[in-house]
Parts: structure tokens; sequence; C-alpha cells
């Protein structure tokens, strides 16, 4: 169970992130998304509903889970915070009044421990294909978030020596809109995220979650970077990922619901006062 929260943590990053007009004018910006994959093997289809609040260096995501474990439906909620300037993220449990903080590396180094890649031992993997085209000739509106630019992936991942055969894929689309009110926010925050995060989680996690593992240079994610520019209002993309017992493939959509640019309420972009702080192995994460 904990390991499927960590993962979640990839999707929020992914999707950072109808439908509703922004109904209050202020300078913060929340994006309200329902994020769906289906065909997971003994899982099956899991939906999330996630609400992402930013303000200037702070961002607060909160998200839940529809799953079946067991055959039986669950809902798991899972609230982090992180703090650009502090350079920590926050786990915040409130049914227990506990949190867990750990700083960028910290996590970086978590997040690498549960990479999809962990069954190839440690080997070197490397993009074999590694396509992120935005296509600008092809945009057009997307009501009420306007005109809307699609990003074309088709990535392959493939292992070297005795995981030469490991390969994972991800193709398909996502729908990126700059007419969205303060969506500097939400860019501004991101730019420094790929900064702070040396490119590890805010890049990698959008591809296969995967950290030191792959050898990927810094021009290349410069160039994604530089494609991504905008808010995600649409994906869908198929995933094809080797397990030990078997090659697995799984459908992945996004929807932007709708947003807001009210101020955000301080009080959301902290942990309260008087939670504990406790470790990590002792966390509840839901």
């Amino acid at each position: 169970m904990r390991k499927l929260g960590l993962s979640l943590l990839l999707l929020s990053v992914l999707f950072a992130c109808g439908q509703e007009e922004a109904s209050q004018e202020g300078d913060d910006l929340t994006l309200n998304s329902v994020i769906a994959i289906n065909d997971l093997p003994a899982v099956g289809p899991v939906s999330v509903k996630q609400t992402q609040m930013f303000s200037d260096d702070v961002m607060r995501s909160q998200m839940s889970t529809s799953i079946s474990i067991a055959g039986e439906a669950q809902e798991i909620l899972t609230v982090y915070i992180i703090n650009l300037n502090e350079g920590n993220i926050y786990y915040v449990n409130d049914s227990d009044s506990t949190y867990v903080r750990m700083s960028f590396a910290e996590l970086d180094a978590l997040l690498d421990q549960i990479n999809p890649a962990a069954d190839t031992t440690g080997a070197q993997l490397e993009l074999l294909q590694d396509q992120v085209r935005r296509m600008e000739d092809q945009a057009e509106p997307i009501p009420p978030f306007g005109e809307c630019v699609p990003i074309e992936f088709d990535l392959v991942l493939g292992g070297t020596g005795e995981n030469a055969d490991y390969r994972s894929s991800m193709q398909g689309q996502m729908w990126l809109s700059k007419s969205i009110e303060n969506d500097d926010v939400y860019m501004d925050f991101n730019d420094e995220a790929m900064v702070r995060f040396k490119n590890d989680i805010a890049g990698n996690a959008m591809f296969f979650g995967i950290a030191a593992s792959v050898n990927l240079n810094q021009g290349w994610f410069e160039s994604v970077n530089e494609a991504m520019t905008g808010v995600p209002v649409q994906a869908e993309f198929k995933i094809t990922m080797p397990t030990p017992k078997e090659t697995i493939t799984y459908g992945m959509t996004m929807n932007l619901e709708d947003y807001s640019t009210a101020d955000i309420d301080e009080s959301l972009l902290a942990v309260p006062a008087g939670y504990q702080e406790v470790s990590l192995s002792e966390f509840r994460m839901y």
C-alpha cells in the first residue's frame, strides 16, 4: 500500500494539473482534475480526483483515489505539500494529525526505489526512442480553457547487458493551454521545480518515474521542458511495462475539470500547528 501511495505521487507530477470558468479572481491557481488508469492486472480500474493549489513557491496536492483492493472498493486520500523555498516535501495525514518531512534529495532516492525499472537490478537504461513533439499547427480550442496545443509522446526505454530484453514504452498525447488565468503561477512553479529537483523528479517522473537509472542528458530535458509549456488540460497514454511475470499494458487518461484563481488560504499551504512529525516508517499515508 505504501508503494502504491508513492506511485500516485508520480501521477501528480505527470498531471499537474467540461466544466466551469474560474469563479473568483486572485493571484493563485487551483486545478481540479481527474485521472483514470485502466486495465491494471489484479487491481482493475483506478480513478484519481486531484486538486492542486499553486501559490508562489508552494504547491499543495490532495488526491482521492478509488481502487479495488482484495475485491473491496477503497478510497485512499493522499495529501502533500511541496515548498520550494524550504527544499522540502511534507506528507500530511489529517486523520491522526501527523506528517513526515523529506528533503528533495530524500524524495528522489525514495522514488528511485519504486521506479518501474527496479527489475533491471540497477542496470543502466536508455531511451531508445525519445520523441516529445509540440504540434503548434494542430492547436484547437477546448472550452473553456481556450486554445490548446497537443504534445505527442513516443518513448521507448530499454536495458543493456543482461537486461537487454527490458522494454517499456509510453505513447500518447497531452493537450496544453496557455489561455488559463494565472497560468504563469503554474509554469513558474514548474520551472523552479525543474531546477530544485535537478530534473530527477520534475522531469523523470513524467517518463516512467525513473531518476538515476536512466541515462538522459540535460539538453534533452531542456527541449522537453520547452515543449511542455502550458497547463495540462487533457491527456491519453498507452503504457507498456515488463513485470517479473509478464508484460502489462494499460491506459491512462487525464481531464482538467475546472480551475479557480481565488487566493488560497495560507493555512492550507503549510503543516497545521500541533501536528506531530514522524518518520516515514511510522507514517500512515492514508
